[in-house]
């Protein structure tokens, strides 16, 4: 029954992933203009070709302009009903606190991840993880964590509640319906 199970899954993954495989497709071919990766080469040996750099100079200048600055959160207390203003404050401080940990926890800013991302790609994946899970999972685990990875899983549970982790949307596949998000696969 849970092997039948686990088949069907890994059956439904294969289908979104071939589902999206000129979406990766694509965007391999945007990585390669951004990173100026070009196969051609001329037959020619009186020419010299030239390489444009257009394509990776537009995308670093965009990068730099919409990444300096931090996001602006505004939680409306019109559209979510009465909250006291003192409230709606200590709010927004815990987005900004989480989102700055977060960052600092991956090694890069996420507001910089998520535009590289929507710039490349148009599209963005982001994961949202309980930190008391993750270090709950670990004492579970079949195979022990190392201490370090306790200690860091540990650490990270003291740091922030929740561990906000921009993925890569070469290896996103999902799947949405009427009422939304129905299926998400990632390749790890």
């Amino acid at each position: 029954m849970a092997s039948d199970n686990f088949t069907k899954a890994k059956d439904h993954a294969d289908e979104m992933w071939s589902a999206f495989s000129g979406l990766h497709d694509m965007q391999a071919e945007m990585d390669a203009m951004i990173n100026m990766e070009w196969d051609s080469q001329l037959e020619r040996k009186d020419v010299k070709q030239t390489i444009s750099p257009e394509p990776h100079n537009q995308f670093m200048g965009a990068k730099r302009l919409m990444s300096n600055t931090q996001p602006n959160i505004n939680i409306s207390a019109e559209l979510n009903g009465p909250i006291p203003a003192d409230d709606v404050d200590k709010m927004e401080r815990f987005c900004r606190a989480v989102l700055y940990q977060s960052g600092r926890i991956n090694g890069h800013p996420v507001n910089e991840e998520v535009v590289d991302s929507l710039l490349r790609y148009g599209i963005s994946f982001t994961s949202i993880n309980d930190t008391k899970d993750v270090v709950e999972w670990q004492k579970g685990s079949i195979i022990a964590p190392s201490k370090a990875r306790k200690y860091r899983n540990e650490r990270l549970q003291l740091t922030t509640p929740f561990l906000i982790k921009p993925l890569n949307p070469r290896k996103c596949a999902c799947e949405l319906g009427a009422m939304g998000l129905e299926c998400f696969y990632y390749q790890s």
